[in-house]
C-alpha cells in the first residue's frame, strides 16, 4: 500500500517531457481514444478521431456544428510540457469542451521519454519516470524504500557514458541515471569453519555470525578476536555490536598444550628413532 501511494504520488506530481507519449480518452456526449507524443516543442494535437460507431441521437449532442468537423482534423495545438499530469488534463479537457459537449477526459502517459533506474536492496527495483530537481534519497523512497540490508554507504550512480559517482545521497539525478543499492555485508574469517560475507541483519549478534559460519574451530581463542570496523578501527568482542561491513575476526590458539605437546613428541621420538635406526 505505501509502495502504490509513493508510486501514485510521483506521477501525480511528475511534470510532462517532449518523448512522453499520453493517452487522451474522451467519454461521455462521444468516446473515442488515442495516444500523443508531446512533441520537441513540447505540444500536442487536439484532433478528432473518428470512433468505429456513434449513435445519431449522440452526434446531433455532441458536436457544435457537425459540419465544422471533419474525421481526424486538427483542432487545436496545446501545449502541455512542463504541466504536470492533473494540470494537462484540466488544460486538454477545456479545449475539447470547445467542440464536444457532456463529455469528460482522462490523461495518462502510456509510456516516458526518460527513466530512472532503482535497483538494489530496495522494495521494488524498476524504472521510474525522470523528475527534474529529485535527489537519489527521494528515488530510493519512490522505490518503497531500503531494505534493512541495504548499504547506504556504498550507494552507486551509473551516468550515461558510464560515469560512475559513489556515496552520494543527495546528488541531483538525471535522466537515465542506474541507481544501485548494494546489499550491506559483515565478514567472518580467521578460526572458523566456513569463514564467508554474509547479509547484515540489525538483529544478529557476533555468536549468531560465528554460528552461521559452522562454529569456532579447536583452535580458536576469543581472547585473541576482534572485531575491524568500516574506518579500520580494531574494538574487542566483548560486548560488541555488529554494524553494516565489519569484519568478524576470530583469533587462534598458537600453542595448545595438550595436542601441540603431542604432537611435538611424537615428530620427536620418530626423528629418534630414525636417527638410531641409522646409526645401527
Amino acid at each position: 500500500m505505501i509502495l502504490l501511494l509513493l508510486t501514485f504520488l510521483t506521477l501525480n506530481n511528475y511534470v510532462l517531457q517532449p518523448n512522453d507519449v499520453v493517452t487522451i480518452s474522451i467519454s461521455g456526449g462521444v468516446n473515442f481514444t488515442y495516444n500523443q507524443t508531446i512533441s520537441p516543442q513540447g505540444s500536442i494535437l487536439i484532433q478528432w478521431i473518428p470512433p468505429s460507431s456513434v449513435s445519431m441521437a449522440s452526434k446531433k449532442e455532441s458536436y457544435q456544428p457537425l459540419d465544422r468537423i471533419q474525421e481526424w482534423q486538427v483542432l487545436k495545438i496545446v501545449h502541455i510540457a512542463g504541466l504536470s499530469i492533473e494540470e494537462a488534463k484540466l488544460l486538454i479537457e477545456e479545449n475539447f469542451k470547445e467542440y464536444f459537449k457532456n463529455i469528460s477526459l482522462s490523461l495518462t502517459v502510456a509510456s516516458f521519454s526518460d527513466l530512472v533506474y532503482v535497483t538494489g536492496r530496495v522494495h521494488s527495483s524498476r524504472g521510474y519516470p525522470y523528475s527534474s530537481g529529485k535527489s537519489v534519497r527521494e528515488y530510493i523512497e519512490v522505490a518503497g524504500g531500503p531494505l534493512k540490508s541495504a548499504d547506504f554507504k556504498r550507494i552507486r550512480i551509473e551516468r550515461k557514458g558510464g560515469n560512475i559517482i559513489e556515496d552520494s545521497l543527495e546528488l541531483i539525478v538525471e535522466p537515465g541515471d542506474i541507481i544501485t543499492v548494494p546489499e550491506a555485508l559483515v565478514y567472518i574469517r580467521g578460526e572458523v569453519r566456513a569463514p564467508r560475507a554474509f547479509s547484515y541483519d540489525p538483529d544478529l549478534k557476533v555468536e549468531d555470525y560465528i554460528g552461521m559460519s559452522g562454529g569456532p574451530t579447536d583452535r580458536a581463542s576469543f581472547g585473541k578476536s576482534y572485531i575491524i570496523k568500516r574506518n579500520g578501527e580494531k574494538v574487542s568482542l566483548k560486548d560488541a555490536t555488529i554494524d553494516k561491513g565489519d569484519t568478524i575476526v576470530i583469533g587462534k590458539v598458537t600453542f595448545k598444550w595438550w595436542q601441540d605437546y603431542l604432537t611435538v613428541a611424537s615428530t620427536i621420538t620418530s626423528i629418534v628413532i630414525a636417527w638410531l635406526t641409522i646409526r645401527n
